[in-house]
């Protein structure tokens, strides 16, 4: 007989056939009674929904252990020299605030008198109750260990009855039948995840790519890379609504969602399999990037919550509804739905958080729903592999590495530092110098006399100048510094949501004057502006950037108006 220690339910199930039918003496006939009672105890009648895992030790044939939840029952023929090795491993192993009660069926003397001796350790803060079954029916306990619910009903009046072999074949077969049932199961939630690794892998080297390309948290940046920025831009730009899964704005943001997919992603590859788990992901981060763009209202929005809700969704679905996908116990399903309950409220409270896209958390949730609810990622087989979930994960992974690499071809997210170079550029006979990379743009609403260079949500910085010749004032007219101010502007020119950042500043050169001053909003957005009042016109250029980033403090109001010029042969304006 081996001596390796065990490890203790897991290796090879009890094969019921070993126990033949036929006349037994009488130790046989009451070891045989105390086995079927603790089966029973166990897992209750043979068309009970619960059963423990009935396995031999592992590497040994000194007899078998049972496990329901907490408790073990031990069944040792011979001297059971595994039993110390695998007791003190258990006990070594149980964590803080967890109890294991272990009962052993009938030892012989020399196991008895092991058990009775042996003072376990628990360097984790558990605890082991041991007991033992005499051949009688009574119990012996070590220390203070108190009976447990299942194992009080084991008394002599409980073995009076002795059972045929048959019966307890009969008994035995049913347990191993539901202890090979949750055994499988078990097994699935060992499995290697490949697919979940790999999407968070990729995720992650997006990420990493944002921060090369001007930062996570810089909007131009996501913007050239594939961010939802709208309806009308999405949808002319539909490789938006993939790339946008595989972005995240900030570092928070990444880290988060990286562990819900991890996780979440990591459950759902083996429950349905690597396929339908990254199916599910894909076609709810695009039904919840659609329902982004179409609400609005965020004007820039990336991240795979979409997915990810899509996902929990699904794992909601099956386990109100298990079907053929999930085994479960009812104690165990009743935890899991109370945990999903608890988890709903709080993603529920995320999804309203200010700055935080309700719709497209809503938008993937509904498409999980859909796929789960039609059978189309439940249906059998469960977990699928093979080549249909191999050619699965192929056509995901075209969708969305594909519409990433789309927006870098259309955005080119590394030109945006470039703002050292410029070009002369006019605007109604005005001539100033803007930086090279950003092109002239189409201002909303139209207008003729305003000149705007540098897309929103696109560039670092967008420039805004108008001239406006029918102003006549003078900076010669001696105007005070309040006069001046208050005149710099149009009436209209509002600043929104904008805070005062800088005080207003008036400067004197010549017969002109120049007046700037700056705001800032919560975000980060900052707004910088400035006037020029000449005796010939007004001149007034404003300069929205997104973040105090390095290389937009390098447009300047002052030197954008200060080295500005009149001229009357002017390069050609912006648009010809």
């Amino acid at each position: 007989m081996s001596a390796d220690p065990p490890s203790g339910p897991g290796d090879t199930p009890v094969d019921p056939a070993e126990v033949q039918p036929g006349p037994v003496s009488a130790a046989e006939r009451a070891r045989l009674q105390a086995y079927r009672t603790v089966v029973a105890v166990l897992c209750g009648p043979p068309e009970a929904e619960e059963g423990p895992e009935l396995l031999r030790f592992s590497g040994s044939e000194a007899g078998f252990v049972g496990q329901q939840g907490g408790l073990h029952v031990l069944a040792v023929d011979g001297p059971g020299d595994p039993v110390v090795p695998w007791l003190e491993q258990l006990a070594e192993g149980t964590p803080l605030n967890t109890v294991h009660q272990v009962l052993v069926v009938h030892p012989e003397p020399p196991l008895r008198a092991a058990l009775e001796a042996l003072e376990l350790r628990f360097p984790k803060g558990g605890r082991v109750d041991l007991f033992v079954l005499d051949e009688d029916g009574v119990l012996w306990s070590a220390g203070e260990a108190e009976l447990g619910p299942e194992l009080s009903q084991i008394t002599p009046a409980a073995l009076a009855d002795p059972p045929s072999r048959e019966a307890w074949a009969a008994a035995l077969q049913a347990a191993t039948a539901r202890g090979e049932e949750f055994r499988a199961q078990a097994a699935r939630w060992k499995a290697p995840r490949p697919v979940s690794i790999g999407l968070l892998v990729v995720v992650l080297l997006v990420w990493l790519l944002e921060e090369l390309w001007g930062g996570s948290g810089f909007l131009p940046t996501l913007a050239r890379m594939g961010a939802v920025v709208g309806e009308g831009e999405t949808l002319h730009e539909p490789w938006r609504l993939g790339a946008s899964t595989l972005l995240h704005g900030g570092s928070w943001h990444v880290a988060v969602n990286g562990f819900m997919l991890y996780g979440l992603g990591g459950l759902l590859e083996r429950m349905l399999g690597g396929g339908r788990m990254v199916l599910t992901f894909t076609l709810a981060g695009l039904g919840g990037a659609l329902a982004a763009a179409l609400v609005g209202g965020h004007g820039v929005t990336v991240g795979a919550s979409g997915g990810l809700f899509g996902l929990f969704a699904v794992l909601c679905w099956v386990t109100w509804f298990p079907g053929e996908v999930l085994s479960f116990k009812p104690e165990r399903q009743r935890r899991l739905k109370s945990s999903l309950v608890r988890d709903m409220l709080l993603l529920g409270l995320i999804s309203l958080v200010p700055g935080v896209s309700l719709a497209g958390h809503a938008g993937g949730a509904l498409v999980g729903l859909g796929l789960a609810a039609s059978g189309l990622i439940t249906r059998p087989p469960v977990p699928e592999t093979g080549p249909r979930s191999t050619t699965l994960v192929a056509a995901c992974a075209t969708v969305l590495l594909g519409s990433l690499g789309l927006a870098l071809v259309q955005g080119q997210p590394w030109e945006l530092s470039d703002l050292e170079a410029t070009r002369e550029v006019s605007h109604r006979g005005f001539v100033l110098r803007v930086p090279a990379a950003l092109d002239p743009v189409q201002t909303e609403p139209a207008s003729e006399e305003v000149a705007a260079f540098g897309a929103f949500f696109e560039d670092p910085v967008q420039i805004l100048v108008q001239v406006d010749e029918d102003w006549a004032v003078a900076g010669e007219d001696a105007l005070s510094f309040g006069e001046l101010t208050a005149t710099a502007w149009n009436e209209d020119a509002a600043v929104g949501a904008f805070e005062r950042s800088e005080p207003a500043v008036a400067y004197e050169e010549g017969d002109e004057v120049l007046v700037t001053e700056a705001f800032a909003r919560r975000d980060g957005l900052t707004l910088r502006r400035g006037a020029l009042l000449s005796p010939r016109a007004r001149v007034t250029v404003e300069v929205l950037a997104f973040t105090e980033r390095p290389e937009s403090r390098a447009v300047f109001i002052e030197s954008l108006l200060l080295e500005g010029r009149w001229s009357d042969e002017a390069p050609p304006s912006p648009g010809d």
